[in-house]
């Protein structure tokens, strides 16, 4: 068991709340690294990147979270991130690529997630929680499966009322709960950060299921709402930071620089998210 959300619980009770997004942009990575053009970066960038990114930031963070589609074409350098952050074996490592397949496929993605390194993955549950889940679960692996995400589009399906007063989303959310009660203590559940309003109704669908938030940031979640919300949840949280921290400097003049603003940004962050769950 990866014990992901015990971690969580540890670092919340010691005031830690941030999840520090590893997702590299070759774009930014070209700015940092001086290079004259994305094309010319290389896996090694992307692991030197975001592996200053956890050195900074690691003071202040409870979990990293890469995105699957940065690393996608650099897999071994991804490998070779999560096996330097192994040594904090405090920090859950969270492989976010909203996988969901049958059991058949699944099976393959949970040997992608242990080869890696990942102590979790987040999971689509389009095609039923437990088809999506259950190889995972078995392989040692910890999910966070999609219930109410932070992008716009996420109307369309998501927020469909299914019957009175029930959406598809707060379905999903009443699925994971009971996924945990029959395969055990290894669900977690995707809320966005961008509609509290949304979040409150997922969170009363699913009392005690821990939570991956993302959308504060860039994307303009309200910070205090949120935290008010997750605060009064009882379970392990996390609040998902990846280009609010790693490009909170839009136009790097080189790699010192560029860290100052990442730990002032990472610090940042975290302190807002401890100073108002707290209050």
């Amino acid at each position: 068991m990866a014990q992901t959300f015990e971690r969580l619980k540890a670092h919340n009770e010691s005031g830690r709340y941030l999840c520090v997004g590893l997702d590299p942009d070759p774009a930014h990575v070209a700015k940092v690294y001086k290079r004259t053009h994305p094309s010319l970066v290389e896996g090694t960038d992307l692991e030197t990147y975001c592996h200053s990114i956890f050195r900074e930031t690691r003071p202040f963070a409870a979990t990293y979270k890469a995105q699957y589609a940065c690393w996608a074409k650099h897999p071994e350098a991804l490998r070779s991130l999560f096996r330097e952050m192994r040594h904090d074996p405090s920090i859950p490592r969270i492989l976010d690529g909203k996988f969901g397949d049958i059991g058949n496929s699944m099976k393959y993605w949970a040997d992608f997630a242990l080869y890696v390194g990942a102590d979790a993955v987040t999971v689509s549950p389009y095609m039923g929680v437990t088809d999506v889940t259950e190889e995972l679960v078995k392989a040692g692996v910890d999910v966070f499966v999609l219930a109410s995400t932070s992008n716009e589009g996420s109307k369309d399906i998501q927020q469909q009322p299914l019957r009175a007063s029930v959406n598809v989303d707060e379905l999903v959310a009443q699925m994971i709960q009971h996924s945990a009660k029959v395969l055990g203590p290894m669900y977690g559940m995707v809320v966005g950060a961008t509609r509290p309003e949304d979040m409150g109704r997922m969170l009363a669908s699913a009392p005690g299921i821990p939570v991956l938030s993302p959308g504060v940031g860039a994307q303009g979640g309200d910070v205090e709402a949120v935290v008010g919300l997750l605060s009064r949840h009882d379970a392990p949280w996390t609040i998902n930071v990846s280009r609010g921290i790693a490009e909170a400097l839009k136009s790097p003049q080189g790699d010192e620089h560029w860290l100052r603003e990442v730990r002032a940004a990472a610090q940042g962050y975290a302190s807002q998210f401890r100073d108002l769950a707290a209050t």
